[in-house]
């Protein structure tokens, strides 16, 4: 398989706002077969990620997609039970901030990824990653600079929704929505369906 390397941020600008860091044709239909798109932004941790990512691939063939969702769910559970007696600090570079009863921080996002869990990228909240604490949003430090702000109103939107009830599924789609917006706004995100293109 040939390992191509991407601009993310360009890609979830203007083609895929869900596009996470490392794909390939299974995953999303734009990937040409036989390629591995991984963003530029963690080619440091590039053999590790393709592994892992190759892994679960093999995996989700073998066990077919509902047995490989539950080993997911599982491999996130026992994440939360390795931090359940530890501290999360060691993660955490620094706090961004407060919002809506949640606690931002930027964390090594390639610590969590060799101590927790291989497939974190870009962010997440408590609501879906069971080892990140109680009203916190973690955001991965590995992405391109110029997410970040995207990658925060995605995860804080999401959770709000969370909250209140809205499935995963759901709340997920209406952040995409939400993030877009924010990005068109910026002058950054230009997508296919967008009048004009």
């Amino acid at each position: 398989m040939k390992i191509k390397i991407v601009d993310g941020f360009e890609i979830r600008n203007t083609l895929d706002p869900n596009f996470c860091a490392i794909e390939d044709s299974q995953s999303q239909t734009y990937v040409p077969k036989g390629e591995l798109w991984l963003e530029k932004s963690y080619l440091a941790e590039k053999d590790r990620i393709v592994q892992s990512f190759l892994a679960d691939r093999k995996l989700k063939t073998e066990l077919g997609a509902e047995k490989y969702g539950a080993f997911v769910r599982r491999r996130i559970t026992d994440a939360a039970k390795k931090t359940a007696g530890i501290k999360t600090e060691p993660f955490k570079i620094k706090p961004l901030g407060k919002s809506s009863g949640f606690k931002i921080f930027l964390v090594s996002g390639r610590e969590v990824r060799a101590k927790l869990d291989p497939d974190f990228f870009l962010g997440g909240h408590n609501l879906i990653y069971d080892y990140v604490p109680k009203n916190e949003i973690w955001i991965d430090d590995a992405q391109d600079g110029r997410e970040i702000k995207y990658t925060l109103l995605h995860e804080l939107h999401e959770a709000k929704l969370m909250e209140k009830g809205t499935s995963y599924d759901n709340a997920h789609d209406f952040s995409l929505a939400t993030e877009k917006a924010a990005r068109r706004n910026d002058g950054f995100g230009h997508y296919p369906k967008d009048s004009g293109f």
